[in-house]
């Protein structure tokens, strides 16, 4: 039960460092499928979510995943926006957040 409360508060650290790096005025998205202000959008729901405790259902667990995944948005958005050695500790952090709690 603790694991869950802490992987949820894991994820939404990192959500919410994500969230500073892709609200900034020079964040490039040219190489994503998001424009600027989608992506703030999307990270900024999955936080809300995060930070209010309710545990992310599958299909935002799945979306989170494609989001950070190898080569996904985020990953490309961080490399065109220079910080992708950040990215590459976040997405870390991110893959073992997403557990599900009571899962290996």
């Amino acid at each position: 039960m603790s694991d869950g409360a802490s992987n949820n508060s894991e994820l939404a650290a990192v959500l919410r460092r994500v969230a500073e790096l892709v609200g900034r005025d020079d964040v490039d998205t040219d190489w994503s499928a998001y424009e600027p202000d989608e992506l703030r959008s999307e990270i900024g729901s999955f936080l809300a979510k995060a930070e209010a405790r309710r545990g992310l259902d599958e299909p935002d667990r799945q979306a989170l995943r494609v989001l950070f995944a190898p080569t996904g948005s985020l990953q490309e958005t961080a490399i065109s926006s220079g910080w992708a050695t950040e990215f590459l500790a976040l997405a870390a952090r991110f893959d073992q957040a997403i557990v599900p709690s009571g899962g290996d």
